[in-house]
């Protein structure tokens, strides 16, 4: 079992302990606003420009999920940076390809749920994303840029308080056992059966 077990920490990909109790309710309340902040504040240095004032809701969904529900959230890099970043980029092409049209943004819709499915994610605000850079009428690259900074904003902002919360959960006595974010897909650990005794041993 000891061989199987490590052979399972080593297969998972991201693993971040998540302390029990009501204390983290309010953390999506504060990460929201303060991440939603810092983003456009980083998007204006480098662009003289405020964040897409659309952008706005898919990425404070995606901020709320993780921070709301931590055990629960596929809250990989996989699913968090990469699927929205692949499309917005699908967004742009569709756009310049085919328009503002339903079947432009029905073609969109149906690459975005198969890189989502070839990915093995799930992070369900990323089709707003593709589907508003046709809305937006996005014709160059700086879209997918604000999303690539904002989701990798967001995905390190959640490590690093998954990694805090931990660390004062130790810190304070606690046997470490409490919900964990996982990565979607990882194997589920053995368990041992135990068999009831027959009848008249």
């Amino acid at each position: 079992m000891a061989t199987h077990g490590a052979r399972t920490r080593r297969r998972g990909r991201l693993e971040a302990r998540v302390p029990e109790g009501r204390s983290g309710d309010l953390a999506p309340f504060v990460a929201v606003p303060v991440i939603l902040s810092s983003l456009d504040a980083i998007t204006r240095a480098l662009r003289s420009k405020p964040t897409e004032f659309l952008l706005v809701p898919p990425l404070a969904v995606v901020v709320y999920l993780l921070f709301s529900q931590p055990g629960t959230s596929d809250g990989r890099l996989r699913s968090v940076v990469l699927l929205p970043l692949i499309a917005s980029f699908l967004g742009e092409f569709g756009y310049r390809l085919l328009g503002l049209t339903p079947w432009g943004i029905a073609a969109v819709a149906l690459g975005i749920l198969a890189a989502q499915r070839g990915l093995g994610a799930r992070m369900p605000p990323a089709l707003a994303v593709g589907v508003l850079a046709m809305l937006l009428r996005v014709e160059d690259s700086w879209y997918a840029v604000d999303v690539g900074i904002a989701t990798l904003l967001i995905w390190l902002a959640f490590l690093g308080w998954c990694h805090l919360r931990g660390t004062r959960q130790r810190g304070s006595g606690s046997d470490g056992d409490g919900p964990r974010v996982t990565t979607m897909g990882e194997p589920r650990p053995h368990r041992e059966r135990t068999h009831a005794p027959a009848a008249g041993t």
